[in-house]
């Protein structure tokens, strides 16, 4: 397998802009996620583990290339990292 070799720009305060990704796609990714994740923690019982979620995320977002790819994990695994501590807070609400 040939090597790829990534440059991105250091030129922007985020690093979804200094990688390409527009303000607006890194946005809907991120509302995907949280949609996703939600759906999976607290509504949709067919949604029973982090891969399946995983799956139907990147199904809806449609990365257009490997960069696009690798970031929308890196949203997902930070949406779904705070959705799994809501839960935990609220888990602790109701046990008190």
């Amino acid at each position: 397998m040939a090597k790829t070799k990534y440059v991105f720009s250091d030129d922007h305060s985020k690093s979804y802009e200094n990688i390409g990704i527009s303000e607006s796609r890194h946005d809907e990714m991120f509302e995907i996620a949280k949609s996703v994740c939600m759906r999976a923690m607290f509504f949709d019982e067919s949604i029973n583990t982090r891969t399946r979620a995983i799956e139907l995320f990147l199904n809806e977002a449609q990365p257009e290339n490997l960069v696009e790819a690798f970031w929308f994990g890196c949203v997902f695994m930070d949406v779904w990292t705070q959705t799994e501590n809501i839960g935990k807070q609220i888990s602790k609400m109701i046990e008190t």
